[in-house]
């Protein structure tokens, strides 16, 4: 059984990710495909706005999103894991209020950086 891990920021880049997680590149890329189903799930909804009224079309800012649908959609990504990222789902898993995995929130979180084009220049050599 994998025993948690101290969080790292979500401002934390990929390479820091990995090295903290031991985490090869090919497990970190179907965590990031794990991620993107609940991410395209969460944005397709308006019910997960904060302004549920707002004429916006995705993408979304993380900030436009309620932090209930973020700690719902946290929660499906650490529990959708398969036979190759479950364990590292579990280092992320956090026995305080404030986070339910705090792994998952980076790659959600991260998500939402990617799409919004804040990242669009160092993509490449980061491989999102």
């Amino acid at each position: 059984m994998a025993s948690p891990l101290a969080p790292l920021s979500m401002s934390q880049t990929k390479d820091d990710l990995l090295k903290h997680l031991n985490l090869p590149p090919e497990t970190y890329t179907r965590m990031a495909k794990e991620a993107d189903l609940v991410y395209r799930w969460l944005t397709e909804d308006k019910r997960h706005l904060r302004d549920k009224t707002s004429r916006r079309k995705p993408p979304y800012d993380w900030s436009d999103i309620v932090e209930k649908s973020k700690d719902e959609a946290i929660t499906r990504i650490a529990e959708s894991g398969d036979e190759y990222t479950s364990y590292y789902w579990k280092l992320g898993e956090q026995s305080t209020g404030d986070c339910p995995n705090w792994v998952a929130r980076w790659f959600l979180y991260h998500k939402f950086r990617y799409r919004d084009g804040r990242n669009r220049n160092t993509v490449k050599s980061e491989d999102r």
